[in-house]
């Protein structure tokens, strides 16, 4: 029997999904449909009462399908499954598979085309009806045969034969198949066993099963579990015969007439081939990302000038209308080029699930405004009209600030793009008692239907030619859905089709004003007088990145020195005593946290602001600048607006001493 699980009815099913079901129908007409797991589940309890082998397809239109897989095969681990997918995302779903997917091996994927679908399927229907052959045959070898033969002799010949084709069938399967007793002693040992571990049937007698692998507590515990519950799964690795093998091994209970338990059967599969492609693919995704990050951090560089002396050129007011635009030019592009390298960084952390939340209770407007003003400049450039429905921004959500903000600007900045000049853009804020939804909703390109269920696919560009008119990696979209993920919630997106405009809402929990005191945030400046301009020192080996930035903020009225050389900067540190020192992590010789101790250990009186500056973003990188001594921590390339307000913040306080 055959359960498809649906993504959407036949009506709004992509071409490949129908293709899907199609084929499922051919190979098993006692096929059935469902559209959530709840209803897999009822099948499937239709199925065992049948006593019907079952397998489970997945058509190409459901939303997260290993997600969905691993939640039935945590409840029902005998299941198999058949992921359909569009052949065009066959290469990026295997990828997927491989760290997603529902653990044991026990599934399969085929593209939706031809009868590779129906292929697949049958194949994994003939794997379930021996796998239901061989549970009969352990059933048989756990029942005590009674010492009186049954009244007809014949029926009684049929039944020794049967037990006999069955212990055959159990003795020629290629997965190992293992009994041991309540102590973990092997009773029976199929030919299986003897190939995977190299040990006979005669030296298996009575062995520890647990001392054929390198864990056996682990082993211990799925053995202790089984005893308890029934059955239990687990995958296991082992250097028996001198060679490293991976086993998937599942343990069920066998038990005597009476119900007690007498043995425990142990199926075991060799995956080894798979573990090292696991591990192969593993090895490759770090790589990529150390050189992700190395190149983040070599591009950051060469722009972290060229937007200071862009600020610069901007602030002078120049009489040159060529050259305003040239600048205006410069600070687009490099703010643009800037965003692309944290898109990249970004989605990579979050593939890999080291992105770090730092989750607060926080009003929803404050996110949608803090985006809107990201992204204002934008939607002024291209005259769109802007609304936004306050009534329920005060709704509190438990959130990253930053992230939250990023979801909305994201979010805002994709409809500014595909909106044609002079269009309408909305933001919705609506809050429930257990939820909050933000809509945002414009008039421009819409989406195709057999683009919606792929909007959210990394690197995706629906219409090419307007991507690459509009610029972006086809990464926005999918950050988006994978930080609302983090954060809970969910993400939909709608459009009635070309021409017709789009909405995406973002929905998140709700926080109960009970639940949270919100912060109010920094403290405004003391009421002690004007902001106090300040003596600041920039210390960064690349002389460019030093005095551009220098540059910048002398021309905000602060007095400041460049330094190239780490000692020479300590020297001029005692002499000047600055109330800030802005330093580059990435120097040879003292990189940045090395010069941040010796100038925490330095006779500087007050201690100055140490703010390091430096083109690597993540986490850790900020644990440790603060653990070196310092005080903030800017990403390269600086937004000039973000450490000129940090500045004013230092210089709006009392003054120090």
């Amino acid at each position: 029997m055959i359960i498809v699980l649906r993504g959407r009815p036949d009506a709004t099913a992509s071409k490949s999904a129908k293709h899907a079901a199609a084929q499922a129908q051919q190979c098993d007409a006692r096929t059935e449909h469902a559209f959530d797991v709840e209803g897999v589940e009822t099948g499937i309890t239709n199925a065992r009462q049948g006593g019907q082998a079952l397998v489970v397809l997945v058509d190409p239109d459901v939303e997260r399908p290993f997600a969905a897989a691993r939640r039935l095969a945590r409840n029902h681990p005998e299941l198999r499954f058949v992921f359909a997918v569009d052949p065009v995302k066959e290469p990026q779903a295997r990828g997927e598979a491989v760290f997603a997917g529902p653990p044991g091996g026990r599934w399969s994927m085929a593209p939706a085309r031809d009868d590779e679908v129906q292929r697949q399927l049958r194949q994994a229907l003939a794997l379930c009806e021996q796998q239901a052959r061989l549970r009969t045959t352990l059933d048989r070898m756990r029942l005590r045969l009674s010492s009186v033969a049954p009244a007809d002799s014949s029926e009684y010949r049929r039944l020794v034969a049967s037990d006999r084709y069955l212990a055959s069938v159990l003795q020629s399967a290629h997965d190992a198949i293992v009994s041991v007793d309540p102590a973990g002693l092997v009773v029976s040992w199929n030919a299986g066993a003897e190939r995977l571990f190299g040990i006979g049937q005669a030296q298996a007698a009575r062995l520890a099963l647990r001392s054929l692998f390198d864990d056996p507590e682990a082993f211990d515990a799925k053995l202790h579990t089984a005893y308890l519950t029934g059955e239990a799964r687990v995958e296991l690795a082992s250097r028996s015969n001198r060679q490293a093998k991976y086993v998937d091994a599942a343990f069920d209970r066998i038990g005597d007439d009476e119900g007690h338990v007498i043995g425990i059967a142990v199926i075991m599969r060799d995956i080894t081939e798979r573990h090292l492609l696991e591990e192969e693919l593993r090895s490759h995704s770090r790589q990529k990302d150390e050189f992700l990050a190395v190149l983040a951090h070599e591009l950051r560089n060469p722009l972290a000038p060229i937007r200071n002396a862009a600020h610069v050129l901007h602030v002078l007011n120049l009489t040159d209308e060529r050259a305003r635009k040239a600048v205006e030019m410069i600070r687009r592009q490099a703010t643009h080029m800037t965003g692309l390298i944290d898109d990249l960084l970004d989605i990579a952390r979050v593939t890999r699930g080291v992105i770090t939340l730092e989750l607060e209770p926080l009003p929803i407007g404050v996110a949608v405004s803090e985006a809107v003003e990201q992204v204002r400049a934008l939607i002024e450039s291209k005259h769109h009209r802007l609304t936004v429905t306050h009534a329920s921004s005060a709704a509190l959500v438990l959130a990253d600030r930053k992230r939250l903000t990023q979801i909305f600007a994201n979010l805002l900045n994709n409809s500014a793009k595909f909106t044609p000049d002079g269009g309408q853009i909305s933001v919705q804020i609506e809050a429930e008692d257990q939820g909050v939804q933000v809509s945002v909703t414009d008039n421009g390109i819409g989406i195709a239907a057999n683009s919606l269920p792929k909007v959210f696919d990394l690197f995706l560009r629906c219409e090419p030619g307007l991507s690459a008119a509009s610029g972006g990696l086809g990464i926005g979209l999918a950050l988006v859905q994978r930080l609302t993920l983090l954060h809970n919630g969910t993400v939909t997106v709608h459009s009635a089709g070309p021409g017709a405009g789009s909405t995406f809402a973002v929905r998140l929990p709700r926080l109960s004003d009970a639940d949270a005191e919100v912060d109010p945030g920094v403290a405004a400046a003391a009421a002690a007088g004007a902001i106090r301009r300040l003596t600041l020192l920039v210390v960064d080996d690349n002389e460019d990145a030093a005095h551009s930035l220098a540059m910048l903020l002398m021309t905000h009225g602060h007095t400041v020195h460049a330094e190239t050389d780490p000692r020479r900067a300590l020297e001029q540190a005692v002499a000047l005593q600055p109330d800030a020192v802005i330093v580059d992590i990435g120097m040879p010789h003292i990189n940045g946290y090395e010069l941040a101790r010796m100038l925490r250990g330095a006779p500087l009186q007050p201690s100055p602001a140490l703010i390091a500056l430096t083109g690597h973003g993540q986490a850790i990188d900020r644990v440790r600048a603060k653990e070196a001594g310092f005080d903030h921590h800017f990403v390269k390339p600086i937004e000039p607006k973000a450490m000129l307000t940090f500045l004013d913040r230092l210089g709006g306080a009392p003054a120090r001493g």
